[in-house]
C-alpha cells in the first residue's frame, strides 16, 4: 500500500466532534461519543465516552458510571 490506501475511520451515529479536532489513522468512534475541540484522536473511542487532549484520552464513560453506581 502507498499513501492513505486502506486507512479507514468509522464514525457511528450521534457523535459530536469539536471544532479543530483531528482524527488520525484507522480508528472507530463509538455511538454517542464526544470528541473535544482541538483533540487529536489516535485510537478507538468507546460508545458514550468523552475524549479530550493531545493525544486524546477518555475522561468519562457515562454508561459505566450509571451501572456501577
Amino acid at each position: 500500500m502507498t499513501g492513505a490506501e486502506g486507512i479507514s475511520t468509522t464514525c457511528s451515529d450521534d457523535v459530536l466532534i469539536g471544532a479543530g479536532a483531528c482524527i488520525l489513522g484507522p480508528v472507530t468512534i463509538g455511538r454517542g461519543a464526544k470528541i473535544g475541540a482541538n483533540a487529536v484522536v489516535l485510537s478507538d473511542v468507546s460508545p458514550n465516552a468523552t475524549g479530550v487532549g493531545i493525544p486524546a484520552h477518555i475522561v468519562s464513560r457515562p454508561c459505566e458510571a450509571i451501572l456501577c453506581g
